[in-house]
């Protein structure tokens, strides 16, 4: 099965539970967006080409946070969507925080994954910084952005509000990530701690792949936001079905 058929599925089951999510209740979204943050932070260092271009794991759950957020915040709020933005933030620190830990303990003989986890849980410390500021910063740009256009057209162009918030909003995420997470600097090339992955000259270029793929996210997520609206309308009922169920 090719990358772009894989891609598209994990896209759609990212839409889907997305939706379901937010069926349940805004406390599912909030859950869903934490998870998604520290699975972003995993994912990110798996790399793959794409249509041609190279991108990483994480680039589909870092869209599918974007679409939560605008999600809470059309339904319930900038409030509410900025407390889901520092929830993930928190996620995403507690995550870093607990699997450094972890991955720093001493194995015994019986252990056969500190290698893995050498791998997926050591990054530098300036992508890990410049994830979680990224994140933060961004999301609530995000957030920020999306409020203002909805006011400024009295709630109609939903579509232009979700697309527009999300595309200057990732635009910057992107331009932040690839400077301060993964630029080259000679001064720090021999520093473990601060060291560089792209040379200077590939910086627009990575840019510009990241930001391809992170607009079509966007604009993929439109239908989804407009189902969100059907969904919230219908009153399926099957928030109290669950809850009876669990009780």
């Amino acid at each position: 099965m090719s990358n772009e058929i894989i891609f598209c599925l994990l896209l759609i089951f990212v839409f889907l539970t997305t939706l379901f999510a937010f069926r349940l209740g805004r406390r599912y979204l909030f859950g869903l967006i934490m998870l998604e943050v520290g699975l972003m932070n995993i994912f990110v260092v798996k790399q793959f080409d794409l249509f041609g271009l190279a991108i990483t794991g994480g680039n589909v759950l870092y869209g599918g946070i974007f679409l939560a957020t605008d999600i809470l915040n059309e339904f319930y709020g900038k409030r509410i969507a900025t407390c889901a933005v520092w929830a993930g933030f928190g996620a995403g620190v507690f995550m870093l925080v607990t699997s450094t830990l972890v991955t720093a303990l001493s194995p015994n003989e019986f252990d056969s994954a500190q290698a893995a986890f050498k791998t997926i849980f050591s990054p530098t410390f300036r992508i890990v910084f410049a994830s979680l500021a990224s994140c933060l910063i961004f999301q609530s740009l995000d957030v920020w952005l999306y409020d203002l256009l909805k006011k400024a057209t009295n709630g109609k162009a939903l579509w232009l509000r979700n697309n527009l918030s999300t595309i200057i909003s990732q635009t910057g995420d992107s331009i932040f990530f690839t400077a301060v997470g993964l630029l080259a600097i000679p001064a720090f090339a021999d520093s473990r701690l601060f060291a560089g992955f792209i040379p200077a000259e590939a910086f627009w270029e990575v840019v510009a792949f990241t930001l391809i793929i992170k607009i079509t996210i966007a604009i993929l997520d439109t239908p989804i936001i407009y189902l969100a609206r059907k969904v919230k309308h219908e009153g399926l009922g099957i928030t109290e079905r669950l809850h009876k169920f669990l009780d």
